[in-house]
């Protein structure tokens, strides 16, 4: 298998890209993506050689990257000049499996500031030192397709009755703010006005 997956835009999934065994000699890439709201952003399992390189992460609830049991990916993740350049979410960033493959992660500003998100943590690699850091100003399609709205008012989740009256006018701008939005794919914009339940349907 052969892949480079690029420029998307990743929101509210269990598992957004998830790998099974795509080989451990060819090189795949996950690049360039924003990742926001997930489960697991990405997830390894068996032999791969993929390498993760400038993806952005935000409300990630479990791991951005998992590395499963015995699971493998590319042996280095940018390099001693270049950074791997992704920007974790403070309390997910990678996680590795029993007996997992080692690796090696390059980063410049996560290696020197613990609390910078390109900090990857800690796991069944080494966190190494290069010379210059990626920027994260290109993930995703830089559509905002996300909006203004809090996470739980688009998963229609309000605390009291007073909060729903907030939440509905918060779902009706934002109903009205995609409609308008003409830099939006025409796909995704008809996905986004009838998720969930018909929460979106007008």
């Amino acid at each position: 298998m052969d892949f480079a997956i690029q420029k998307n835009d990743f929101y509210d999934s269990s598992t957004e890209v998830a790998s099974w065994y795509s080989e451990a000699t060819i090189d795949n890439v996950v690049s360039s993506n924003h990742f926001y709201n997930n489960e697991y952003g990405n997830s390894a399992w068996g032999d791969n050689d993929i390498k993760y390189d400038i993806n952005c992460f935000e409300s990630t609830d479990e791991l951005d990257i998992e590395v499963y049991n015995n699971a493998s990916i590319n042996g280095q993740q940018g390099d001693d000049q270049n950074s791997a350049g992704n920007c974790f979410e403070t309390s997910a960033r990678i996680g590795t499996g029993t007996d997992s493959e080692f690796f090696e992660y390059f980063t410049k500003d996560g290696f020197s500031v613990p609390q910078s998100c390109k900090n990857p943590g800690s796991g069944n690699f080494y966190k190494l030192q290069s010379v210059d850091e990626a920027s994260n100003t290109d993930c995703g399609t830089q559509v905002n397709f996300i909006g203004p709205i809090p996470s739980r008012y688009r998963d229609c989740t309000a605390y009291n009755t007073a909060d729903v009256v907030i939440m509905i006018t918060y779902l009706k701008n934002e109903i009205i703010r995609i409609k308008n939005l003409v830099s939006m794919n025409p796909w995704l914009k008809n996905g986004l006005l009838q998720n969930t339940n018909g929460v979106w349907i007008v």
